[in-house]
């Protein structure tokens, strides 16, 4: 599977952000390690297809924008259905 690890930190943080979800909270959601979380964020992991479909889906955005679809240079806020 390709690496999406490029760019997805900014948007999985900002995502979080909006939610109110912490990374151990999103480590939770997703039965994962917090220190897994972290390292996608950071981009010290790569994150699979099937991973960012997986994370999208916990933190309620499209996959597209959270591998870098849509400009982040506004915020995300706008971009996340509440």
């Amino acid at each position: 599977m390709p690496d999406l690890t490029a760019g997805i930190g900014p948007r999985m943080m900002c995502a979080m952000m909006v939610r109110g979800m912490s990374g151990a909270d999103l480590a939770a959601t997703l039965d994962v390690s917090r220190p897994t979380v972290s390292r996608w964020a950071t981009g010290q992991q790569a994150l699979s297809a099937e991973w960012a479909a997986r994370v999208a889906a916990a933190l309620r955005v499209p996959v597209g924008w959270l591998v870098g679809g849509e400009p982040l240079d506004t915020g995300c806020g706008h971009l996340i259905e509440r």
